[in-house]
């Protein structure tokens, strides 16, 4: 039986893979190891490939089906209309987020900045279910124009939304709906969540409304992220756990007030999808409360049902509802660590006695579980994992879930009691997350491995696959053949960087700023030049975000720890624009770096201010002017400028001159007309394949007396999309085209990346490579 369902749980998976993601040589290989594995099975076709058969084709259809449905009737433009609100508005500052359906039944991403603080509360009054008229542009969703960059174009398309849907918050007119009862439902979780806001300090009200209502909005940013870099970020999220205390709560509460187990049974199976909507119905919610109403029905009906049917119907029915969950990460684990839990339930129970020692084995089947999805979207891991859950799991199921439904539900009938449980949970809380935060900046814990290729999550998979079977079995000294194979695949992981013989040099898509990654061959030296920043204005407190994008935090990290790279060797910053430099300080928290080059000259204020912000971190500051110079390997760096006496910080910049494996590159920061005709002066031999255009393009860079005298053969500018400043100027494109230089430009193609490896010489633009 079970080999049957776990048949037919592969070839579901693999069906709708196979339509909605597209076939592919890694899913023929999967298919092939697959159909290898029924065949090594030797048991009857209709154990086998029948099910196995039918499963495949009825999720292909199913598949099929969605897709088919799965488009656009809208263009590009300005549009206007009437739709209906489908979700809560989402509000953070002056910034309105939601869904809405078109009278055609086309679902739009609704985006709006708020004008006026009063907005807000007008916003805050409308809910699901009601009408409203709206006016502005629909934009295509970016995809994502970094490598291994989140691609928000694919998460709306899983959604079924094809468009954002700019809109002037002024345009916004919305009258009230009754609705259906959902909607109903959904208002009054909307309405409460927004009452514990108002009502409740952000600690604490981020905490109730994530455990009571499933929605993690409402959390503060650092210590969202603490919760998800520390590895306990699932117990903010409801989930099994949280619902099997709801119903053993009710189901006593019932049984003491005379209800019969039957009677009981029956309205808790009713009231679990109403529980499901009012969590928020994400996929660890509709499968925890799925499989808890199959256990009650069993229960009723004196039939037993096995766990792992229990939570494979689940699994069907879910992805027959929805398919594009399968590519949600919440559905991933939710399912894949009941599914490992359920099967490594028997184990348990036999081997280990004590509370402690099956905490410790479930915490640490669920981490290992987890890893290949945690690895591939988050990059590293921490140490501590397993040890902060054996001590957070029952501090929040034993004590502060208990304590924050009964401070709830008294709010209602003994408010002045609710008020001294809220206060406890105030002080409680408040240490707990300091202690947290703390424990996530320190650095020692994180091992940072970078996002695996296809390969190496088949490897990861298998490994966890045979670390499995050998802890089952339980034979002694099963342990060491498990660790032999990690520790093997860690050594190959460390030295596999020193193998690679190929100079790689990445122009990053960080918007309207700069920031370069070089990485020279045999992991010789990683270099950085430049990190670019957010530009942030002047902003009322009303105005002011919860989630505040950073691009350091949110662009240039991730990229980094995707890469797999620990140690940056040469920080190079070209001069102080906080276009340039604003992403320094995120850097220098993630990741070590051993030297920042800053160009030498007079300092002013802001920069004397930066270099205070970047001390704690270790980094040794060195000031460098031209004629200074380095090399590392086959590769060769000169410093042509600054003299040092140059005024402002653009003029200053540092032009950095590099010989990479043969190609010669000129990296200009921010040098202008003045600045390029010294350079020409001071080298009147200089020539270049590359040059990185300065000042993102501007019209008083790269004039016609620098690329008359570079001479370069390719030309790659960084630059937003759509910024203020219309860099780069259709001027210095014109001049550039003139030249005969190719182009490369982020806000066209995205980051870019040049591989070098002997005469080889290769270029890839993330945009036009998908």
């Amino acid at each position: 039986m079970n080999h049957m369902i776990f048949i037919c749980i592969l070839s579901t998976i693999l069906g709708l893979t196979f339509v909605i993601k597209g076939p592919s040589p890694f899913l023929f290989m999967l298919l092939f190891f697959y159909l290898l594995y029924l065949f090594c099975l030797k048991e009857r076709w209709t154990k086998t490939y029948l099910p196995a058969f039918l499963s495949f084709s009825m999720y292909v259809l199913v598949g099929y089906a969605y897709e088919y449905q799965n488009e656009s009737t809208l263009v590009e433009g300005s549009w206007q209309g009437v739709v209906e609100i489908k979700e809560l508005l989402k509000i953070d500052g002056n910034r309105m987020m939601t869904v809405v359906m078109t009278e055609q039944g086309e679902k739009l991403q609704v985006r709006s900045y708020l004008q006026l603080e009063a907005e807000k509360e007008r916003f805050k009054a409308i809910s699901a279910g009601d009408v409203c008229y709206m006016e502005g542009q629909l934009e295509t969703p970016q995809n994502a124009t970094n490598f291994f960059g989140f691609n928000y174009a694919e998460f709306l398309y899983f959604n079924q939304i094809h468009w954002l849907f700019d809109v002037e918050s002024s345009s916004i007119l919305c009258q009230t709906n009754e609705g259906t009862w959902i909607q109903s439902l959904q208002n009054f979780r909307q309405q409460q969540m927004y009452q514990l806001e108002e009502k409740l300090e952000p600690e604490i009200a981020g905490m109730m409304i994530a455990l009571l209502f499933g929605e993690r909005m409402f959390f503060e940013e650092e210590i969202l992220n603490a919760y998800q870099r520390l590895g306990v970020f699932h117990l903010l999220a409801i989930s099994g756990l949280h619902v099997g205390l709801i119903v053993s709560a009710l189901f006593y509460l019932m049984i003491r007030l005379g209800v019969s187990r039957e009677r009981t049974q029956e309205m808790l199976i009713c009231f679990l999808p109403i529980y499901a909507l009012l969590a928020g119905a994400a996929p660890p919610v509709m499968r925890a409360c799925g499989m808890t109403m199959i256990v009650l029905l069993s229960l009723r009906l004196q039939k037993r049902i096995p766990s792992l049917l229990a939570i494979s119907t689940v699994f069907f029915l879910y992805l027959l509802v929805n398919p594009y969950a399968l590519f949600q990460l919440g559905f991933q684990l939710s399912f894949l660590i009941s599914f490992g839990l359920i099967l490594s339930s028997q184990t348990i129970s036999r081997r280990y006695t004590s509370y402690f020692s099956r905490l410790f084995s479930v915490s640490a089947l669920a981490q290992l579980l987890s890893l290949p999805f945690l690895l591939y979207h988050f990059f590293e891991q921490s140490w501590l994992q397993i040890p902060l859950n054996l001590i957070y799991i029952p501090f929040i199921s034993l004590i502060i879930l208990p304590l924050v439904f009964t401070t709830y539900f008294l709010s209602f009938v003994l408010p002045f009691l609710s008020d001294w449980l809220l206060l406890f949970l105030v002080n409680v809380l408040s240490n707990v997350h300091a202690g947290l935060q703390v424990i996530e900046n320190w650095s020692f814990h994180y091992f940072t491995v970078g996002r695996p290729n296809p390969f190496g999550l088949l490897v990861i998979s298998v490994l966890l696959l045979f670390t499995f079977l050998m802890w089952e079995r339980g034979k002694r000294g099963w342990w060491k053949h498990v660790l032999y194979g990690w520790s093997l695949l860690v050594v190959f992981h460390l030295c596999s960087p020193y193998l690679d013989p190929t100079t790689k040099i990445t122009m990053i898509d960080i918007g309207q700023g700069d920031s370069f990654l070089i990485e020279l061959p045999f992991n010789q030296a990683t270099y950085l030049l430049d990190t670019g920043g957010t530009i942030r204005f002047q902003e009322e407190d009303w105005q002011i975000r919860r989630s505040q994008f950073e691009v350091g935090e949110d662009v240039l990290v991730p990229f980094l720890k995707a890469k797999g790279i620990r140690k940056i060797d040469k920080l190079i910053l070209s001069h102080g624009d906080y276009d340039h430099v604003g992403g320094v300080l995120a850097v220098l928290k993630h990741v070590k770096v051993k030297e920042i080059l800053y160009p030498n000259g007079p300092l002013d204020e802001g920069e004397i201010s930066l270099f205070q912000q970047w001390q704690p971190y270790g980094a040794e500051l060195t000031f460098v002017e031209k004629g200074e110079d380095w090399s590392t390997g086959n590769a060769e760096f000169y410093v042509l400028a600054p003299t040092g006496v140059e005024s402002g910080r653009n003029e200053r910049s540092m032009v950095l001159y590099a010989v990479l494996d043969g190609v010669s590159w000129l990296f200009t920061g921010d040098l202008e007309e003045e600045g390029e005709r010294r350079l020409v002066q001071n080298f009147p031999r200089l020539t270049v394949d590359v040059l990185k255009v300065g000042h993102h393009g501007s019209r008083t860079s790269t004039t016609d007396l620098l690329l008359d005298h570079l001479q370069p053969q390719m030309a790659f500018i960084s630059a937003g999309r759509n910024n203020r400043f219309g860099h780069p100027h259709p001027d210095v494109v014109h001049r550039l085209n003139e030249a005969g230089v190719v182009i490369y430009r982020t806000d066209i193609d995205g980051a870019v990346v040049m591989q070098l490896k002997g005469s080889k010489r290769e270029i890839q633009t993330k945009l036009i490579q998908e």
